[in-house]
């Protein structure tokens, strides 16, 4: 249902933006106009980015535990985007890590390095995972870290 709703705002949205008179504007001077609405959600309790996949239909993965703040069970993390990509559910997945941007915004740079250190184990998990599938004939993976 979230999905629809979204959908739907962004649907509604965009149409303004066009027919907006400052777009209008902005177009007949051959200036860039605003094109796109990127929607931020709340799911259980904490804040995940997922409103711009959602503008474009992509549902959000639910890993256990993965809280979107310093608590996020990052192990979970990775065992369901392995999960998901092994089984052919999804093709692609975009695991996003909140902690370690959290810790830059607040300064704590003791949590930025030990979130940065939890985030190369959580790598290596998923990287042993997709391996592991791709040695047994489970398909083709790659990994992009930024």
């Amino acid at each position: 249902m979230a999905m629809v709703t979204v959908m739907v705002a962004v649907t509604v949205l965009t149409k303004c933006l066009r027919e907006h008179p400052i777009n209008k504007e902005r177009q007949a001077a051959g200036k860039p106009v605003a094109n796109a609405v990127l929607l931020l959600l709340r799911f259980c309790g904490s804040r995940l980015d997922a409103g711009l996949g959602l503008s474009f239909g992509i549902d959000a993965l639910d890993a256990p535990g993965g809280t979107g703040d310093y608590h996020t069970e990052l192990a979970s993390k990775a065992e369901s985007a392995a999960q998901s990509l092994t089984s052919g559910e999804r093709d692609i997945v975009f695991v996003h890590v909140k902690a370690v941007d959290d810790a830059g915004h607040d300064r704590n740079t003791s949590y930025k390095i030990a979130f940065l250190e939890a985030v190369d184990q959580m790598i290596g998990q998923l990287t042993r995972q997709l391996w592991e599938a791709q040695r047994g004939g489970g398909g083709r993976f790659a990994i992009a870290v930024t």
